[in-house]
């Protein structure tokens, strides 16, 4: 079986099968916690500049 980098490959044998991929890297995670984060910072800082 042959497989390059840009696919992946899975030997089953014969008969019906499902086979199914997940792809979750942490780092996404991360940096959309990151960016949530800094955005409402960012907010907090108008809101209070906005009250004086």
């Amino acid at each position: 079986m042959i497989a390059d980098h840009a696919l992946l490959a899975v030997e089953v044998g014969p008969g019906k099968h499902a086979v199914e991929f997940r792809y979750r890297p942490r780092l996404l995670s991360a940096g959309l916690a990151a960016a949530a984060a800094g955005l409402l910072a960012l907010l907090g800082a108008a809101f209070l500049r906005r009250g004086r």
